[in-house]
């Protein structure tokens, strides 16, 4: 295959990869509370027609309504994405008059949340090709094509972007934008530093931080680049260099992170990560402790992090790239940078470990990892067959684990539970605990209601639900089978099989919980009818 064809093959490859399973957990929307779908923080369907409409009906007074824990931007990508359906819909009369209660002016719901949901899914689908497509460029900028072709396929085997590429979270949207910009940060260090670049990186880590605020955290060293052109190349960068950086980045942050189109809540956002945040992070699953052995044990799970990411080998190689470009180019080197900078400003200081949190650090690696295998490749081993073996034993751990994150994508638990339900309890009541969002999505003759903390449903005998399920959500230890909002004494009673519940369903296919951060895929699912 010819040098050029690698980029077409690599785009096209990535694509359909990622688009499988791309109907995991499509909302119901038959009602009031089934219009989400199952991915925690997903911005899809509503939220970014939500943020819009606020903003163009200029609604301040209700910003205590509002989600305020991210920027903008994404928002107002969705909602572009979103526009043509939308105004099909509205020339068809399928949204003729919207409102603010479900079904929100759609005459045919269902249809329109699903479609809406897989729209704001294919933007992910599409940053996530392009996280590839700019791997094997930064490969290329700093080493070669061989370089670049290995680190987008390294990007293209770890587990994370086939799981976020089928959500609307702002996880890959914002390396998407984070990644122009180290792009075009190699490109500043190892080739001629011209304005247009400079523009292009400002403008890139403006959208990166407008889509997720940690993102600023990755361009702190773009303060630097003027000591270290200096120090590469023996000048300093024009004046109008780093004015077309400082005001591309700054324009671009300014509108899209919503300081100059709603400045009131942009404030509320800002005031919502310095007051709430700092609260909330203390004692929260992921959090480590404020001592050294804190410290040392937050290190070590960032660790295990990326090798479950990556697989052992793929980080061995990475170690080593690092180490030979510091023997050997430093020059190069200086492209660890940023993922520096956003290990010792955002991942330390939080002392919060999300597994997602670590994208950055794997993209980086991925690079790293890309010159490491490349030149073991030429140094030590001797003809393409075992060059080719080296490479398939280096991608294959992440690659299985992929594979298995798309297996349950495509066949979830609750899939398996919705069939059980269609069949055994296709009428009645099913009561649950916790977040509602993570249910099987039942049919519109079932009706679900939240189990209160009390006794009191439990003293009428003809109150009692006929059925009962239990599955975790964002709440839940790593080990546990349900909700921590689920009644102490309902868990007694349902575990040990007493009282009026019996276990009539379970459905668990053992997939790893470790694996992301909430159990949002596949998770145990146990189902309980009432005997008497």
């Amino acid at each position: 295959m010819s040098a050029k064809s690698w980029p077409v093959a690599l785009t096209v490859l990535s694509l359909a990869v990622f688009s499988i399973g791309l109907a995991w957990g499509l909302p119901t929307a038959t009602r009031q509370g089934r219009d989400i779908s199952w991915a925690p923080d997903d911005l899809a369907p509503l939220q970014p027609l939500t943020e819009i409409h606020h903003i163009l009906a200029g609604s301040p007074d209700e910003l205590q309504d509002r989600w305020l824990a991210y920027p903008l931007f994404h928002h107002f990508v969705l909602g572009a994405v979103y526009a043509p359906y939308l105004g099909v819909e509205w020339l068809t009369g399928g949204f003729a008059h919207p409102t603010a209660a479900f079904p929100y002016g759609f005459s045919e719901p269902e249809r329109a949340f699903r479609a809406l949901t897989i729209l704001a899914r294919l933007v992910s689908v599409g940053f996530s090709a392009g996280l590839v497509m700019l791997a094997f460029h930064i490969g290329r900028v700093l080493w070669d094509a061989m370089t670049g072709v290995v680190a987008g396929a390294i990007v293209l085997v770890q587990y994370p972007f086939h799981y976020y590429s089928k959500t609307a979270t702002l996880d890959v949207p914002y390396l998407f934008w984070s990644a122009i910009g180290m792009l075009y940060f190699a490109k500043l260090l190892v080739g001629e530093p011209t304005g247009r670049r400079f523009a292009v990186l400002g403008a890139a880590a403006g959208l990166a931080a407008a889509t997720k605020d940690q993102a600023a955290m990755l361009f702190l060293p773009v303060a630097l680049l003027p000591i270290l052109l200096r120090r590469l190349d023996g000048r300093w960068p024009a004046a109008r260099q780093m004015g077309l950086l400082v005001a591309c980045g700054l324009a671009t942050y300014a509108f899209g992170s919503g300081l100059v189109v709603d400045h009131e809540r942009y404030v509320a956002h800002i005031g919502w990560l310095v007051d709430g945040t700092a609260q909330k992070l203390v004692g929260y699953r992921g959090w480590y402790p404020w001592t050294l052995e804190g410290q040392l044990e937050h290190t070590e799970a960032m660790g295990q992090g990326l090798v479950r990411f990556m697989g052992p080998v793929l980080v061995a190689a990475a170690v080593l790239g690092v180490a030979h470009l510091a023997a050997t180019d430093r020059r190069r080197l200086l492209f660890g940078l940023p993922v520096l900078s956003y290990i010792a400003a955002f991942l330390i200081p939080v002392h919060l470990l999300m597994l997602r949190f670590l994208l950055p650090v794997s993209f980086a690696l991925a690079v790293f990892a890309a010159y490491g295998l490349v030149t073991a490749r030429r140094r030590w081993v001797r003809g393409p067959i075992l060059g080719g073996v080296l490479l398939a034993v280096a991608l294959l751990p992440p690659a299985v684990t992929s594979a298995g994150v798309l297996r349950e994508l495509l066949n979830d638990t609750r899939t398996d539970a919705e069939d059980w339900l269609a069949t055994h309890a296709s009428s009645g009541v099913l009561a649950y605990c916790g977040d509602a969002k993570q249910l099987p999505r039942l049919l519109p003759s079932l009706d679900e209601i939240l189990l209160p903390p009390d006794l009191e449903i439990w003293v009428a005998p003809g109150a009692r639900p006929e059925w009962i399920v239990t599955i975790p959500d964002w709440t839940s230890a790593r080990d546990e089978g349900r909700s921590q909002a689920c009644p102490a004494w309902l868990s007694r009673e349902l575990e040990e099989s007493r009282g009026t519940y019996r276990v009539a369903a379970e459905f668990d296919h053992g997939f790893r919980r470790d694996l992301l951060d909430y159990p949002s895929l596949s998770p145990p699912i146990v189902l309980y009818r009432r005997v008497d």
